[in-house]
This record gives C-alpha cells, structure tokens and sequence, in this order.
C-alpha cells in the first residue's frame, strides 16, 4: 500500500466498504472490492476478506488459492501471526496445499527460533 495519506484514506475506505459488502452477505460484490483493491498488491487483509468471500460462496478450489496468496502476504508482514491465521483457515477449508504451506512456515519459525538460540 502506498504511503501517501490520500491513498492510505481512500484504501481504508475501499476496505470498509468491501467489509460492508461481506457483512451484508453480498460476497460477490465483496469479491469484487477486494480484487480491485488487490490491485495495489497483496495486501493480507484484503486477501483473508477474500478467502472468506469465496468460503461463503462455497468457491473452494478459489479459496485454496487465495489462501495461498494469504499465507504469503502475510508472512512477509508477521510470520508467527501468519501461522495462527492459517492454522484457523485450515480448520475451515482442509486443503492439501495450505496444510503444506502451514508446515513449510511452522518449519520456518522454527529454525529461526533454533538460530537465535544457537547465537544467544
């Protein structure tokens, strides 16, 4: 997301509205929201809205990817709340592909975690 306060307002508008729509149980216009939005980027929290969107609409294989594109942004940002996240998303949506993207993070942190003890 870009810096400049103008984008940062019009981004938090973008995303409330889109919440709206998903509130409102109109997950495809959500969807839409949230891919125009996506536009700017991976954004984690438009890409969680997303996957819930596609989950309402019984979209799975959709979901699946987009949980992927999820767990990506978001372990860029904080990769242990990343983990949480896809843990949760799991118990909803068991995909093979975010059950291995779930392991390769879990493997991740933990060899972070192995390295800073080694150096400590």
């Amino acid at each position: 997301m870009p810096a400049s306060a103008p984008s940062r307002a019009l981004y938090s508008f973008a995303l409330r509205k889109a919440q709206e729509q998903f509130d409102a149980g109109n997950y495809e216009e959500a969807i839409l929201a949230c891919e125009r939005l996506l536009k700017r980027g991976e954004i984690a929290e438009v890409l969680d809205l997303l996957v819930r969107c596609l989950l309402g609409l019984d979209r799975k294989a959709e979901a699946g990817v987009a949980g992927l594109r999820f767990a990506d942004a978001a372990a860029a940002e904080d990769p242990a709340k990343a983990l949480d996240a896809l843990t949760e998303l799991i118990k909803q949506l068991p995909d093979p592909a975010l059950i291995l993207r779930r392991s390769q993070l879990l493997s991740a942190l933990r060899q972070v975690e192995l390295a800073r003890k080694t150096t400590a």
